[in-house]
């Protein structure tokens, strides 16, 4: 698969921040309205399910790719992606009447940076081991800076 255009990529990611932005919103109103706040993760991450296993019955490729995993000798830890996703989902219905959308979304992005650090220092991801530079030191602190001030 070729990788997305730059403009192309910039425009699916500003969507899916736009998509993420009401889906902590919906999820909030759906745990306040019912008393139950874990509903709301617990329909979002339904509805996520069956929207890949509708691509995995309709697109080869995503079959294919479920093969290859099989194949692929990954670490066990590399499964745990989704556990990172669950949290923010969990913990979005809790925080987001407490916080805003904007500042849940500048502490998403703040805690991400941070982490992000940390896993390419420690060289886990694809792109192996990457360097702490102030740029980015500063991008990560200003991220949690905007969101502490914020509230």
């Amino acid at each position: 698969m070729r990788p997305l255009p730059l403009p192309a990529a910039l425009a699916v990611v500003v969507a899916g921040g736009v998509a993420s932005a009401a889906q902590g919103a919906v999820n909030a109103e759906m745990g306040e309205r019912t008393g139950a706040p874990v509903l709301g993760a617990v329909v979002n991450n339904l509805g996520g399910c069956l929207l890949v296993l509708a691509g995995i019955v309709a697109l080869p490729s995503m079959r294919a790719g479920l093969a290859g995993l099989r194949r692929s000798g990954l670490p066990w830890w590399a499964y745990l992606g989704g556990v990172g996703g669950a949290v923010i989902v969990l913990v979005a219905p809790v925080v987001v009447p407490v916080l805003g959308v904007a500042v849940f979304t500048i502490a998403q992005v703040a805690g991400g940076s941070l982490g992000g650090l940390a896993v390419d220092r420690a060289g886990l991801a694809a792109t192996g081991r990457m360097p702490l530079t102030v740029p980015r030191v500063g991008g990560a602190v200003l991220g949690v800076g905007a969101a502490t001030s914020s509230p």
